[in-house]
């Protein structure tokens, strides 16, 4: 079997694609031949596992090479939406396999002109469901919101999950060293948080909610966005620590996470409207969320998307208000140690090994 990634985002860029696309690349490389299509300047490029440009392509002259091979092309974003039916030309018999968290379907963008949001998602729904093999999923809340976008229920297959197991165990190793690194004493309490500053992250509610927490908390904040000197603005005017931390490498933002006395997020259903209707963009499976609790770090998040798939009384806090989210943080600084001896449990729920063995029974 050979595998070809469709990639457009890739290390060192730092996000849940990125990460997927850089385990996944790391774990098929040493399996099957795999190739790696990425982008450059609006054109299509080879690039080896490490990242580095080969050479630019089109797909008319490289996908025609793989036509008797048994062949998976694996699209890690919709960024060749506009080109799935002709990849499905070029290569008739590929197992065409698509992973999605369902908001950039449900957002459907394209480069061609059609500016009405209903004629966008026709165009993708026709194009998912005529070219695509296997949709893969990370929550039954995605699922949902697939089929009620148009997509078929027969394509959908769900596969939750994707953490390295090898670098959450480091981390909870050399927790007393990172706490040391930040300046967090072994009596302080750190609550962390890893998000874009975007307006469906709600930093501003998570700062807001902090404040009105009876323990002294430091607040340390990995991530960067539109919102930052928004952020940084708000953070001024608080009566306790805050820091901001900037992009952090996926090593060093799982590092941080298992330092943490806990997590806190709260992320919201953010309706946007556009022309020609609307559409909700919010959380599937947050993989902050999913690294913490792997390290035994009790999460705190707020009620939306598919967070309460995964998150609940054994492992964190659901909250609805900032007030809420206080008393949770509040009631949760202390419990990090019941939660350690359940950090090998969901490293084996949400381990990347576990998901790529289950593609692999897709494809065969």
């Amino acid at each position: 079997m050979k595998i070809i990634l469709f990639a457009d985002r890739l290390p060192p860029l730092i996000g849940g694609m990125e990460t997927h696309a850089h385990y996944f690349a790391q774990y098929f490389k040493n399996k099957y031949e795999l190739h790696i299509i990425s982008r450059l300047d609006g054109k299509d490029i080879l690039v080896n596992t490490d990242y580095q440009y080969i050479k630019h392509i089109t797909l008319e002259d490289f996908l025609p090479k793989f036509k008797n091979d048994k062949t998976v092309l694996f699209f890690n974003s919709g960024r060749w939406i506009e080109k799935l039916h002709r990849i499905r030309e070029l290569l008739p018999s590929a197992i065409m396999t698509y992973r999605t968290g369902g908001n950039e379907i449900i957002q459907s963008p394209l480069t061609i002109d059609i500016p009405v949001y209903a004629e966008r998602k026709a165009y993708w729904r026709e194009a998912i469901n005529n070219t695509i093999d296997y949709l893969i999923t990370n929550s039954d809340f995605t699922d949902r919101r697939l089929l009620e976008f148009g997509i078929k229920q027969s394509i959908l297959r769900h596969v939750a999950g994707g953490i390295d197991p090898y670098t959450i165990r480091e981390a909870i190793a050399k927790r007393s060293d990172t706490r040391k690194q930040y300046g967090i004493g072994p009596s302080d309490y750190l609550c962390v948080s890893c998000a874009r500053f975007v307006p469906y992250k709600r930093t501003d509610f998570l700062i807001r909610s902090l404040a009105k927490c009876n323990a002294k908390v430091t607040l340390l904040l990995a991530g960067d966005g539109p919102l930052e000197a928004e952020m940084k603005e708000l953070a001024n005017s608080q009566p306790y620590s805050i820091r901001f931390l900037g992009n952090l490498a996926q090593k060093d933002a799982v590092a941080l996470i298992a330092a943490a006395d806990v997590y806190a997020q709260a992320s919201t259903d953010l309706k946007k409207a556009v022309p020609g209707g609307c559409y909700i963009h919010t959380e599937g499976m947050g993989r902050s969320l999913l690294e913490s609790i792997c390290s035994g770090v009790p999460v705190v998040v707020t009620n939306c998307g598919a967070v309460s798939e995964y998150i609940g009384a054994e492992n964190g806090a659901l909250v609805n208000t900032e007030e809420e989210m206080a008393v949770a943080v509040d009631t949760l600084l202390n419990r990090k140690q019941l939660l350690i001896q359940n950090t090998e449990k969901y490293i084996a729920m949400y381990s990347f090994d576990r998901i790529f063995e289950e593609y692999i029974s897709l494809w065969n």
